[in-house]
């Protein structure tokens, strides 16, 4: 229910090797917890990957790949405008979040960002669940 600057702040009328016991158990269950909601994210991610690819599999067979690309814009469709360039801005800044964390995680992520213009989120999602914890 609090946080651990809290419990260590109720704990400060303890000993400090008291203080110290609380804070050594909570970072042990709060590791297994983080363990387990990660798996769950992953799942998550995997769902949500499945789920999109299904839709351009659906749209690629309705429209055709570049057919209904190029169908869309020439609508003149405002909100279809709106929609594009809101994904543009997402997914740069995604690209962006995605550069840096591969880096720090050593792998390339070149892969998943050429894939992103090409197949929107699916770059990132494919990122996430090979990413570490």
């Amino acid at each position: 229910m609090f946080g651990g600057g809290t419990r260590l702040a109720i704990a400060g009328c303890m000993n400090t090797q008291t203080a110290s016991h609380a804070q050594s158990g909570s970072s042990a269950s709060s590791s297994s917890s983080a363990s387990s909601a990660s798996s769950g994210a992953k799942w998550l991610f995997a769902f949500v990957l499945f789920d999109f690819l299904a839709l351009h599999v659906y749209a690629i067979y309705a429209d055709g790949l570049i057919d209904g690309f190029i169908a869309q814009l020439r609508s003149g469709n405002a909100w279809g405008l709106v929609l594009g360039v809101d994904l543009v801005i997402a997914l740069s800044l995604i690209g962006g979040w995605l550069i840096r964390d591969a880096k720090r995680e050593k792998v390339s992520p070149w892969p998943y960002v050429l894939m992103m213009p090409l197949a929107g989120s699916a770059g990132a999602l494919l990122y996430l669940l090979r990413r570490r914890g």
